[in-house]
């Protein structure tokens, strides 16, 4: 501001003016920030501005220079300062130092050129956020040649649907994930390649280069750095500052997603403002801005090496606060960047992973992607330091920001501090409430980092429709935002059909081209729907119109998931789908998203009088109110008490004396205790309490708190997934429980285990009334396994079970060998099928035990009672009989006697036993361990005669105690010290 005032002999009395006339004089004002940023460049400054419309005007058509030399080249005595670290999922780091980094950059970039590269030629780019990543975008900068960047847990279609616009001669790629080699990354990296028929070459990033089989040249990143380690540095050809440099695409809301072309001075210009004005970046920072390589984040914090701070890299699964928490206290982050689905997360974490570590360094805390709340700004408050939560918001669009923060500025939670100086930032009231303070952002004069334009559109035609056909003469973002009287702004949401569920963009439209695969469907409309309860406060419902005669069953909505997933990503996943008669769409035939949203949210749609079709909202209003039904007016009708819900408590464990701050899990209880205390919670609320809040609550006041709570029963979750151990870094071990269904069985097994990485339960679908118990083994492994890879989507997969969750992991194995991906490791606890399938050699080692006991029982036994011992002999083979294995599975998976547990229980418990009378193991391609119980207690055959012959290898280790105690204390003790869980 004080070099402004000298050389534009301006004097600012406070922020504010000098923010207008950032506005006011904007074409000084650029030219005033490439002479005070010290940029590197050739050319005039002059003229600054080509034309004073948005739409059509072009910054500094004479002035050129190097993206990649401004970030890389500084003074030679900045040559060791450090410039990158790159934290993996296993918590090791790699470092580089300026030198370093520019060294292999440049000789990248000699090695790409020598093999014919050229300037204004396309890259694609497919990577995780790591050091590797970066190296290759910025030799393909170097050269000149725009990147389009897309992040690796993208589905096929999806990916091609970006990709194939942009007719890449070179595609850049991992192959293996941040925990190990992937063969659904080989898979799709040759789908890619068998359809993008400009491609020149695939440069491989990671050391798979050498057994890569792809039908086209492949080059290995680190081969060509080493060939040319000693290659001069380029001369860094500055080229025009309107020079494309990176290709970012749109959400895909009307049709496949468009490609957005940013030039290299824009980019960088609107970066150094932002980092070394408003986030106050300098050499003495350490930059961590938790991002994938598909979102404009990961070019934003890219920028900052031009402002001499140092980048933080992870590229490992987040799922505690302790992820990435952890990284920022023990790299001693000073800015650090992240989402409100993350602290949305933290805030349902165990905030107690966190004691001990030094936040010391931190000293700014920066959040975009979707709505920021209080309470995210609460817990930030009150588990790391008193800080400020600076909201920022943008997008892909000008890969910047319209209002972020300001280190000169009070900070009100939630709040941006200000708009982007230079920009001329507006909130636009509808026409029919122009007194209304929330309008749609729009900027209404030009700014450098506005897109040169979309690919393949050469008249402009559609970048227009976009962006500027709304408001004459101004960009329209979409995005609804509020300015306050202190100069602050709110955002509050979209305004077109772009979902922002858990703080991830979503288009509709991809969704939509996906599910034309699906015969059964004849028509469908993705809309978000409000859900402040759960993570980002909304959740993305679906609705489905089907053929004649075909109707929305268990097995079409997993096929649903399933091609979203494996063709796009976890997040387009719905969580709510709904069949419906017909789709709400205006007279002029167009859908209308917007009043299905309203409808799905319990209000009176705006445009209702603008639908041929009315009435088809009628379903979604009273979906939306069954759902307000279970708590009438954000509160159900009956409230417990405290003295109520330790009564349920003491009552469930058989005990006495409970205080409010007892933890469930102390205490001992077991999962058949847990269903009984859920089941009478629920009878005296009258409300459906998810078995899933008992692992977020587990005390007798948090449980009190969570029922009573506005909504918390009234979405209950759909993942099957429960953390029961979290952890930073490393491998997710998945444990799968026995034929109750319940991940509390496994709770204290987790807590026990001195496994360095996160430990997760499954938990079976059918406990809530909603949801249908499922009763093939073959259904559940292909569920939990989607449901996985929401959280890990790479692998490797490190699988145990217990009992009849045995079977199930080792199911999964199948599932997961079948897909190219060899399980890491795939443990059964004590695990054998169903007597029908036992082989001859299993049932004659049983029967010889067996018999062996029944001599010994026999020789203490009193003769009268020698009858008994008979009856019980004659029943053991009558079971064990070859002919038995005929049986129909009803028959025999039929619970032997009446039970008081909830119906809902029942439900689940038989379809387990019906699933496990079923399934019969075949054989396998991977190695297996089992964990077995002493077989004197046993009444199950050895179960290494079943698995033996199965497996190509088979460990085993014997642990004390019989089938339902090696789980529990004190031989849980023992399964600590197994090596496949250190």
């Amino acid at each position: 501001m004080r070099f402004c005032e000298e050389h534009a002999g301006q004097r600012f009395a406070h922020y504010g003016q000098f923010d207008a006339w950032s506005v006011r004089e904007a074409v000084q004002f650029w030219s005033l920030l490439i002479e005070w940023s010290g940029l590197r460049h050739d050319g005039s400054l002059r003229p600054a501005l080509t034309d004073t419309r948005c739409e059509h005007a072009e910054f500094f058509p004479h002035l050129s220079l190097s993206y990649a030399e401004n970030l890389l080249l500084r003074d030679a005595t900045d040559a060791a300062r450090p410039a990158l670290s790159a934290v993996h999922a296993d918590g090791s780091v790699q470092r580089w130092s300026l030198h370093a980094l520019r060294s292999q950059i440049c000789a990248l970039a000699a090695g790409l050129s020598a093999q014919g590269l050229r300037s204004g030629e396309h890259v694609g780019l497919i990577a995780h956020n790591n050091a590797a990543a970066v190296i290759a975008a910025l030799a393909a900068a170097t050269l000149g040649c725009p990147v389009a960047t897309v992040a690796p847990e993208m589905g096929g279609e999806a990916l091609l649907g970006r990709l194939g616009q942009v007719e890449p001669v070179v595609l850049m790629s991992d192959l293996s994930s941040p925990g190990g080699a992937s063969g659904q990354a080989s898979a799709r990296l040759q789908e890619a390649v068998g359809a993008l028929p400009t491609l020149r070459c695939v440069l491989l990033l990671d050391a798979a280069a050498a057994t890569a089989q792809l039908p086209c040249p492949v080059l290995s990143a680190g081969q060509l750095i080493q060939a040319h380690a000693n290659a001069v540095e380029p001369q860094w050809e500055r080229r025009p500052f309107n020079h494309p440099l990176f290709i970012l695409f749109t959400s895909g809301t009307t049709g496949t997603p468009k490609c957005l072309v940013h030039g290299a001075g824009g980019t960088l210009l609107e970066h150094l403002k932002e980092h070394r004005l408003h986030c106050n970046l300098s050499p003495a920072d350490k930059l961590f801005f938790h991002t994938s390589i598909g979102w404009m984040m990961w070019h934003w914090q890219l920028s900052a090496l031009a402002s001499g701070a140092e980048l933080v890299l992870y590229d490992g699964p987040v799922s505690s606060a302790e992820s990435l928490w952890g990284i920022v206290a023990r790299e001693r982050v000073t800015v650090f960047g992240t989402s409100p689905a993350y602290l949305q997360l933290c805030q349902r974490s165990d905030a107690r992973a966190l004691d001990g570590l030094d936040f010391t360094a931190l000293r700014a805390l920066l959040s975009t992607g979707s709505v920021l709340y209080p309470s995210d700004q609460t817990w930030v408050s009150e588990h790391i330091k008193h800080l400020p939560v600076q909201s920022i918001s943008g997008g892909t669009d000008i890969i910047g920001c319209f209002v972020l923060g300001n280190p000169n500025q009070p900070a009100y939670a939630c709040e941006c501090q200000c708009r982007s100086l230079g920009l001329d930032v507006r909130a636009v009231a509808d026409p029919g409430t122009p007194t209304a303070s929330i309008g749609e952002l729009v900027c209404a004069n030009p700014f450098p980092s506005r897109p040169l334009g979309f690919l393949h559109d050469p008249s402009g035609a559609r970048f227009h429709a976009a962006y500027f056909a709304q408001h004459e003469g101004c960009w329209t973002h979409g995005d609804l935002i509020e300015f306050t009287p202190e100069g602050t702004a709110l955002i509050h949401g979209r305004t077109d059909g772009i979902m922002n569920v858990r703080g991830i963009r979503i288009g509709p439209a991809e969704i939509y081209r996906i599910l034309r695969h699906l015969p059964e469907i004849s028509e469908a409309m993705a809309v978000e729907q409000s859900a402040p309860d759960e993570v980002g406060g909304s959740r993305l419902a679906l609705l489905v119109v089907l053929q004649p005669r075909q109707q929305l069953d268990d097995a079409l909505i997993r096929r649903i998931e399933h091609e979203l997933l494996t063709r796009a990503s976890p997040a387009h996943v719905p969580d709510v789908i709904l069949q419906v008669a017909e789709l709400p769409v205006t007279y002029s035939g167009k859908r209308s998203e917007s009043s299905a949203r309203a409808a799905l949210n319990g209000n009176a749609a705006a445009n209702a009088q603008a639908l041929r079709n009315p009435a088809s909202l009628e379903p979604l209003l009273q979906f939306a109110r069954s759902q307000r039904a279970a708590l009438p007016a954000g509160r159900r009708a009956r409230e417990l008490t405290l003295q109520q819900m330790i009564h349920i408590w003491e009552q469930a464990l058989g005990v006495e004396g409970l205080q409010a701050d007892d933890n469930f899990f102390d205490l001992g209880g077991e999962s058949i205790t847990a269903l009984r205390l859920v089941h009478e919670v629920q009878r005296c609320s009258g409300g459906e309490l998810p078995l899933a809040l008992l692992y977020q609550a587990p005390t007798i006041a948090g449980l009190l708190d969570a029922v009573n709570r506005a909504g918390t029963m009234s979405a209950p979750t759909r993942s099957s997934l429960r953390l029961l151990k979290s952890a930073s870094g490393g491998v997710p071990l998945f444990l799968v429980p026995g034929v109750g269904g319940t991940a509390i069985e496994l709770q204290r097994l987790a807590r026990t285990l001195d496994y360095p990485a996160p430990i997760y339960g499954l938990e079976a679908p059918g406990f809530q009334t909603h949801e249908t118990a499922l009763d093939r083994i073959e259904d559940m492994a292909r569920l939990y396994l989607q449901e996985i890879r929401a959280v890990w989507p790479h692998g490797p997969y490190r699988i145990a079970g217990y009992s009849f969750g045995g079977l199930v992991a080792y199911e999964m194995g199948q599932m997961l060998a079948a897909a190219a991906e060899q399980p890491a490791l795939v443990v059964l606890f004590d695990t054998t099928p169903h007597e029908r399938f036992w082989p001859a050699r299993a049932r004659l080692e049983y029967l010889l035990r067996r018999g062996g006991r029944a001599v010994r029982r026999l020789l203490r036994t009193p003769p009268r009672a020698w009858r008994g011992l008979a009856q019980e002999a004659a029943r053991a083979l009558q079971a064990l009989w070859p002919p038995q294995r005929s049986t129909q599975p009803g028959e025999a998976a039929t619970l032997s006697q009446p039970t008081d547990l909830p119906a809902n229980v029942l439900r689940v418990l038989q379809a387990g036993l019906t699933a496990y009378a079923t399934y019969q193991p075949r054989a396998c391609t991977f190695p297996l361990t089992l964990l077995r119980s002493e077989l004197r207690f046993s009444d199950r055959c050895d179960p290494r005669r079943i698995w033996g012959p199965l497996a190509p290898s088979l460990t085993v280790r014997d642990v004390q105690g019989d089938h339902y105690t090696i789980i529990r204390s004190p031989q849980l003790a023992a399964l600590v010290t197994a090596p496949e869980f250190r």
